[in-house]
């Protein structure tokens, strides 16, 4: 069953009342150069989407990179969309699941973090996979990826380990 999403509108933010959710499922936003330029020539034409703003401050949830190359381009403001339904960390954490699962460029170690901020909320990898759309297993074998030591996980991220192989290490680590 699909429902309508309660939204407020599109407006102009200052960005120095912006800030980069904490629980970004990218901890790597890539080169920007590019993304800035064409921001200083025709401005940002998606809007950020944003939590409803607590103590006067909003969260992104979507468009970290378009923020990261707004202040680069010294802009004063950014369109953002405010989303009213978006208020606690678990639903904040489950949209910027949704934004970012599906592209390509998504490291297995990045979701699996998210999963587990999701996880550590007292979520099943049942409800995970509901939520987010992704299968079950999938979920599951993110989730035993966070098991690894932050070396190992590094290999993983930058694809010298591959995940067949990361998930062998795990089988040792349970036994």
């Amino acid at each position: 069953m699909t429902t309508t999403t309660p939204l407020a509108g599109v407006e102009p933010i200052a960005l120095t009342l912006l800030d980069p959710h904490p629980d970004n499922v990218r901890f790597v936003l890539g080169d920007l150069d590019e993304l800035t330029a064409s921001i200083k020539a025709t401005g940002v034409l998606q809007p950020l989407t944003v939590a409803p703003p607590a103590e006067d401050r909003y969260l992104v949830l979507a468009g970290h990179r378009r923020l990261a190359a707004s202040r680069a381009a010294r802009l004063r403001t950014v369109p953002c969309l405010i989303r009213a339904d978006l208020t606690t960390p678990e639903q904040q954490r489950v949209a910027m699941l949704a934004e970012n699962l599906h592209r390509v460029d998504l490291s297995p170690v990045e979701e699996a973090r998210a999963y587990q901020r999701l996880h550590e909320s007292a979520w099943t990898a049942d409800r995970i996979a509901k939520e987010t759309g992704r299968s079950k297993a999938t979920v599951r074998a993110r989730l035993r990826l966070t098991h690894l030591d932050e070396p190992t996980l590094e290999r993983v991220h930058t694809g010298t380990l591959s995940l067949e192989q990361a998930d062998v290490l795990v089988e040792f680590l349970d036994t």
